[in-house]
């Protein structure tokens, strides 16, 4: 095995900031400026891959998105302004919860928790159950160290976590998986930055482990009491609780070749803070609902980047789909509309207006063309879900799988219509 790298100093608080090897940290705006043209399929382009949004986005009340910088490799983050406070969304890598040892493998999932009714939740229940299934991710590049959270996803040894704790691994870097004071060594699988989202698989499964048992995080409710797993600061063991703050909230961290990288998460209050990235988020029956991802802080420097109540996590089904592709292939499909949008309003045949996502282009041959959706049409719902933005559309498309028929209701010419939708492939986020 090759040399495990160092421990990073100060309680495994990594020396480039939060999980990020030597790379920016995501800075939370707001929706899309509006654009005429752009990437099929996703809102307007926002310039070429690797370069960086054009400054801060302001926010656009009632829009009810997220914007964040995708990381880049460069320390520091920038602030943004967010009605009257500075706000700035991080992501959140840093070290991971320490897993107690005690079977020789992993042997099934872990166990669920059954709550008395009319009683208290038992956090510490929760807390024992969840245990034995959360990891601490080190990597080890010429770029640096930073350090990330992963959830135990299976009996084969694969771990889920973000794709930016992992994502200089793919350029020769080494991965090792702490598990108490041991440390094993691991290889990239596969990641995806459109959904920031990687699998990790171990070389040798340490004892102790279980995989966390997966719940339904389109069951959720706002105001679900939940808990997060992971390792704030290098304080590893740590777990915070709250509730579930808001569901299908639309958060971007930036952009891939000509798409926005958009995901609609789970808003929760439960604290999070650097080092929590890549960890769970759980639900009163200790199952998994989410993959902590991300946070708003407020302030413009290190030293003022703790929780104000604000994180974020990726939908755990969405999870699921990714990681069984990465799983399988190494690489990821992902749902593809063609059409170029805006957000944007309508007014309705009874005099009041509805927000959603302008069409300002259609793709020739491409699924919405096929389907009927025409240029001036209004996107406000998939399925039933409203769509209030540009970004929003963009994160419930990614949500979809290729090949599934989604019902969007549109307005045209001041009608609500209802359209069939076939999703394609995307041809920008696929690999």
């Amino acid at each position: 095995m090759p040399p495990l790298p160092p421990l990073d100093p100060q309680y495994g608080v990594p020396q480039t900031p939060y999980g990020q090897v030597g790379q920016q940290q995501t800075v939370y705006g707001q929706p899309a400026p509006r654009h005429d043209n752009g990437g099929y399929g996703e809102p307007p382009q926002f310039g070429q891959q690797h370069s960086p949004l054009a400054g801060p986005q302001p926010y656009f009340a009632g829009s009810g998105s997220t914007r964040a910088k995708k990381p880049r490799r460069a320390p520091g983050w920038t602030p943004i302004i967010v009605t009257a406070a500075v706000v700035g969304l991080i992501a959140g890598g840093a070290s991971a919860y320490a897993i107690n040892l005690s079977q020789p493998y992993i042997a099934g999932s872990s166990p669920a928790v059954v709550q008395v009714e009319g009683a208290d939740i038992d956090w510490t229940a929760v807390a024992e159950a969840v245990s034995n299934s959360v990891v601490s991710i080190q990597v080890s590049s010429s770029a640096g160290t930073g350090q990330g959270s992963g959830v135990v996803w299976d009996d084969q040894g694969h771990v889920v976590t973000n794709h930016h704790v992992v994502e200089t691994a793919a350029d020769g870097g080494q991965i090792v998986v702490m598990v108490g004071n041991h440390a094993y060594p691991a290889t990239l699988v596969g990641s995806d930055a459109a959904t920031d989202l990687a699998v990790i698989q171990l070389e040798e499964i340490p004892a102790g482990l279980a995989a966390l048992a997966r719940g339904d995080s389109t069951s959720l409710e706002v105001g679900a009491e939940v808990m997060a797993v992971g390792s704030p600061l290098g304080l590893s063991g740590s777990v915070t609780t709250g509730i579930v703050s808001a569901l299908d909230r639309p958060v971007s961290t930036g952009q891939i070749e000509n798409s926005l990288i958009v995901t609609n998460a789970i808003q929760t209050s439960a604290p999070l803070n650097p080092g929590n990235s890549g960890g769970a988020l759980v639900d009163a029956a200790g199952q998994l609902i989410g993959i902590n991802s991300s946070i708003a802080t407020l302030g413009s420097s290190e030293s003022t980047s703790g929780s104000i109540g604000i994180g974020f996590a990726i939908p755990v089904q969405l999870a699921e789909n990714i990681a069984s592709q990465l799983i399988d292939t190494g690489k990821v499909e992902h749902a593809y509309l063609g059409t170029s949008t805006t957000t944007g309003q309508a007014d309705l045949s009874d005099g009041s207006a509805v927000v959603g996502a302008d069409v300002k282009d259609v793709v020739e041959d491409g699924p919405a063309e096929a389907a009927g959706i025409e240029v001036g049409d209004l996107i406000v719902a998939i399925n039933d879900k409203q769509i209030t933005s540009s970004e929003h559309l963009v994160g419930t498309v990614r949500a979809l799988k290729v090949g599934e028929t989604a019902s969007f209701t549109v307005i045209r010419n001041g009608k609500e219509q209802t359209v069939e939708v076939t999703m394609g492939v995307s041809p920008d986020l696929g690999g």
